[in-house]
């Protein structure tokens, strides 16, 4: 995937509390974009619309010739699963099962993946991420760094085209902040489109442009 487009974005919650009007952008692949804004301000409604999880009162999301905002239920579920990471603040990891697992949990309803490979493919990323060595570990004998960066490893299952992190460092030391955002900023190296809402300033160091948003008057 090469962008996407949004165009003529609104999105309003209660006739009074309109919270996004009409937001343009284009995300290119290659980039890593960190937006930024008060609370309030629609940063993670935005990041939702992208990622199919809400939809838009108005205007449109285009990857490549696509029109996401289109999309069905089950055709959403599938754009998701193809093409979308999602990395937030609080992991949303499985405590039940070890960390080779919780990677390997998002291949489960791919069906272009073949079950022998899961695991090889799981290893890899965890790998890439410096975590293969806690493969067999549970969740909870993890620090929050680790677990973030086994976060992103399942965000990455799929191999998709986008990666959605928000907050991705809120419940990191700057140690760890530092590691996840060198990662981050990778993956858009290595040509995904990286789309990050943080409140934190250092962020700004790794984003190739910085999105300001602010509440709707």
């Amino acid at each position: 995937m090469d962008k996407v487009v949004m165009k003529n974005i609104s999105k309003q919650y209660e006739e009074d509390c309109q919270i996004i009007k009409d937001f343009n952008y284009i995300f290119e692949k290659g980039k890593m974009y960190v937006i930024m804004g008060p609370s309030g301000a629609g940063k993670t409604t935005l990041l939702n619309m992208l990622g199919t999880l809400e939809n838009t009162d108005s205007g449109s999301i285009l990857a490549d010739d696509l029109d996401i905002t289109g999309l069905l239920g089950d055709e959403k579920a599938e754009f998701r699963m193809e093409h979308i990471g999602f990395v937030f603040q609080a992991f949303y990891l499985n405590p039940r099962i070890n960390v080779l697992d919780n990677v390997i949990v998002p291949m489960l309803v791919n069906k272009a993946i073949p079950k022998k490979e899961r695991k090889k493919i799981a290893m890899e990323n965890l790998k890439a991420f410096g975590m293969d060595r806690y493969s067999h570990k549970t969740v909870k004998n993890l620090s929050g760094g680790e677990q973030q960066r086994v976060a992103i490893a399942r965000a990455m299952a799929n191999n998709p085209d986008i990666i959605l992190a928000d907050e991705p460092t809120g419940n990191l030391d700057e140690k760890n902040e530092k590691i996840v955002f060198e990662y981050l900023k990778k993956l858009a190296e290595d040509g995904k489109i990286v789309i990050v809402v943080s409140h934190n300033d250092s962020a700004k160091a790794y984003a190739d442009e910085i999105i300001m948003m602010d509440k709707v008057s």
